[in-house]
């Protein structure tokens, strides 16, 4: 075997024990092109609370209105798997 053969050899066992080779297998040791998995998990759920408007004169009616809305936001913030979001509108003066 002449100088070029043994390039030849040499080449082609580096490219078959490079790393990205050796790395290049799924998560269960299987060459690619990988199975998908068959369990699914299901995307969280989520949820956004908006604050109740008072509209009535009474200031005794806003602390019922932001009262309700907090209490809506902590139960449903007790509920796994749910993700919760409050939005006060722009410009709205709460507790």
């Amino acid at each position: 075997m002449g100088h070029a053969g043994a390039v030849t050899l040499l080449s082609l066992l580096l490219s078959a024990t490079s790393p990205w080779r050796l790395a290049a297998q799924c998560p269960n040791g299987s060459p690619p092109p990988c199975a998908r998995p068959s369990v699914r998990v299901p995307a969280p759920n989520s949820v956004a609370v908006l604050y109740f408007d008072n509209l009535s004169r009474d200031t005794a009616d806003a602390f019922l209105a932001d009262g309700l809305t907090e209490e809506i936001i902590i139960r449903l913030g007790q509920v796994q798997r749910l993700q919760v979001a409050a939005f006060r509108p722009q410009g709205a003066v709460g507790p």
